[in-house]
C-alpha cells in the first residue's frame, strides 16, 4: 500500500492499493502528475497522482523491485531489481523498452542525470558494491543502455563478446579483456 498525504494539512489524500506485498520504492514524475511504485511482488505500478487511479501494472522482473526513477523528461521509468537487471519502461504505453544486464548483485538504486545535448545518463548502485553510469539512447524504436563508467573497476564481466578496433585502453584493461577472450591481441 502507498499512501499520499497532503504536505500542508497532513490529511490523507489517497491510499493506493494494488501491490501484493511490501513496497520498496516510490517516485513522482517530474511534472508531479504521476507516481511510480515498485515492490516485493516483482511489479512496477504507475498511478495518477491526482486521482489515485492505477494506470499500468508492469511485470517482467524475476525478483523484487528495489528502486524506481523517472527520466528527466518523464517519458521513461527505470526500475532496479534483485534479479540483477534494470528495466527501462515507456511511461505512456507501459511497455519495456530495454533490459540492462551485467550486474553481479541485485540493483539497489537507480537515478537519472539529465544530459539534453546527448541523451540522459542512468546511474545504478548494486549489491556487487559497484556504481555504474549508463548512457541511455534511442536508436529508431529501440532504447539502449551503454556502460560509460564503473567504480570501482575491480571486476570485468564479459560474455560472448569480441571487441575490435578500440583505442585508448590501458594495459590492464587490455590484459583483462584478452584473459576473458574478448580481445584477440594487445595491438
Amino acid at each position: 500500500t502507498v499512501r499520499l498525504w497532503d504536505a500542508v494539512s497532513g490529511a490523507l489524500r489517497h491510499t493506493l492499493q494494488g501491490h501484493k506485498s511490501s513496497v520498496y520504492s516510490v517516485a513522482y514524475s517530474p511534472n508531479g502528475a504521476q507516481l511510480a511504485s515498485g515492490g516485493y511482488d516483482k511489479t512496477v505500478r504507475l498511478w495518477d497522482a491526482v486521482s489515485g487511479t492505477l494506470r499500468h501494472t508492469l511485470r517482467g522482473h524475476e525478483s523484487f523491485v528495489r528502486s524506481v526513477a523517472y527520466s528527466p523528461n518523464g517519458a521513461q521509468l527505470a526500475s532496479g531489481s534483485d534479479d540483477k537487471t534494470v528495466r527501462l519502461l515507456d511511461v505512456a504505453s507501459g511497455q519495456c523498452r530495454a533490459v540492462i544486464r551485467g550486474f553481479s548483485g541485485g540493483v539497489l538504486s537507480v537515478a537519472w542525470k539529465a544530459k539534453p545535448e546527448e541523451g540522459d545518463d542512468l546511474v545504478t548502485g548494486s549489491g556487487d558494491k559497484v556504481v555504474r553510469q549508463w548512457w541511455v539512447i534511442a536508436e529508431g524504436n529501440d532504447v539502449k543502455g551503454i556502460l560509460r563508467w564503473i567504480s570501482p573497476p575491480a571486476e570485468l564481466n564479459v560474455e560472448d563478446t569480441l571487441i575490435e578496433g578500440v583505442g585508448g585502453l590501458s594495459v590492464m584493461n587490455k590484459k583483462l579483456l584478452m584473459q576473458r577472450g574478448a580481445l584477440e591481441s594487445m595491438e
